[in-house]
């Protein structure tokens, strides 16, 4: 992470304790991202919005059929998607120059490694391995700008995987987690963004114990999982064969147990949760609710997750930050946080009312640099060294810096974690 700062801690027989918040301190939802779509100039000011709003996380998505259109085109100077890993790479290097970590997020082969002419298609099983080449090119070169993988989509949907195979999907997954690890060893890899939906054999629930039966252990950091709840943040129904309906938050609880089963404690991220602002929605799926609901939903889900779920889910990204056009009937058009216009709902302000204020890199006082977008001057190790760093990438000889501290208390245990980065 770019973002460094150093806090000075003082010891005393009570515990722990830090000292005096600069007058210019942050404020952090420590918990909290937004997933961002759109242009790169619309990513760019949700990016913005979403860091004046305290998040330090954010939620891309990129095609794979977008970065290889064509066999190794990406490889060619000037070749078929060539345009758009320069795109991805500017809007990596914004986030990480305002400070925010990134998870990057995959779906839709290209047709020639899947076979289909339509979007959203996984890859044959004879391409994974090529999948695998790609995901270790884009971590070579985008490596230091990234902290997070999601190498699907929502797998037990049809419109992601057709038709849906836990076992097929577990074998991508095998192939992403080794081929990232390899190039990127630090970064976390998550699995595909489980949907909490329905009842069967494609039920989030199903689809998670399928995998894991299927060799999913060792190969995931940490179980992705999406869910728009029907009701109140807190309302766990209705109950599915007695346990709670997938796409709510208590079924997070009823995660750690399942999980536990066959990966004793792998924790889990919200990617998408949300409540659209639509009136009189037009899918079944709605969940709308007015903007004054969604701020309270908002609040009540973010308190819930701090409440309960501390050791279960470590993170929720709300989805998404801008609503994504303006017909009020349509539900995934008003799922922001800001309207398209990015005038900002009450959704926004309740979410910035949720942050803890930390001081801010180059704050009087800190004795640390301000955030710079020398991010990519990390070095990552040469296993898939077929493309270079970002030609953006500059390098700091000769630094050793501290990151920015993390203070977590659990059991009446106090752990400090700081990141050490030697530069140059």
């Amino acid at each position: 992470m770019s973002r460094l700062t150093r806090w000075p801690l003082a010891l005393c027989a009570a515990g722990l304790v830090l000292s005096a918040v600069p007058a210019n301190a942050a404020v952090v939802v420590p918990a909290g991202g937004f997933v961002g779509h759109g242009t790169t100039a619309q990513v760019k000011e949700g990016i913005d919005v979403a860091h004046d709003a305290g998040a330090r996380w954010v939620s891309l998505s990129q095609s794979w059929e977008s970065l290889e259109p064509q066999p190794d085109s990406y490889l060619t100077p000037g070749g078929a998607g060539t345009a758009t890993w320069d795109a991805l790479g500017e809007r990596l290097a914004y986030a990480k120059a305002k400070g925010m970590s990134v998870e990057l997020r995959f779906a839709n082969a290209p047709q020639w490694a899947s076979g289909r002419a339509g979007s959203d298609d996984p890859p044959t099983p004879a391409n994974v391995p090529a999948y695998g080449q790609f995901l270790s090119d884009l971590a070579q070169r985008f490596g230091p700008l990234l902290d997070a993988y999601s190498p699907w989509n929502e797998p037990n949907l049809t419109r992601f995987w057709n038709p849906v195979s836990p076992e097929a999907y577990t074998a991508l997954q095998k192939v992403a987690y080794t081929s990232i690890k390899a190039v990127d060893p630090s970064a976390t890899v998550l699995t595909a963004a489980i949907v909490g939906r329905y009842s069967g054999q494609n039920s989030g629930y199903s689809f998670l114990r399928r995998s894991y039966q299927a060799g999913l252990k060792g190969h995931a950091d940490v179980i992705g999982w999406n869910g728009y709840p029907g009701g109140e943040p807190e309302s766990d129904g209705p109950l599915e064969s007695g346990v709670p309906a997938a796409n709510t938050l208590p079924a997070q609880l009823y995660l750690r147990t399942l999980i536990d089963e066959f990966d004793p404690g792998r924790r889990v991220w919200i990617m998408e949760t949300g409540w659209s602002t639509c009136v009189s929605c037009n899918v079944s799926a709605a969940n709308g609710v007015t903007e004054a609901q969604q701020a309270d939903y908002l609040t009540r889900a973010f308190t819930y997750r701090r409440r309960y779920l501390t050791g279960i889910t470590d993170r929720i990204f709300w989805y998404q930050l801008r609503d994504e056009g303006t017909d009020r009937s349509d539900w995934f058009q008003n799922q922001g946080v800001v309207r398209a216009d990015l005038s900002p709902k009450p959704a926004l302000a309740a979410f910035r009312a949720l942050g803890t204020d930390i001081p801010e890199p180059g704050a009087p006082g800190t004795g640390s640099p301000a955030a710079t977008p020398a991010a990519a001057s990390a070095v990552l190790p040469p296993a898939a060294a077929r493309l270079g760093l970002p030609t953006t990438a500059t390098s700091a000889k000769g630094r050793v810096v501290l990151g920015k501290p993390r203070l977590t208390a659990r059991r009446g245990i106090f752990t400090l974690v700081v990141k050490v980065a030697v530069r140059g």
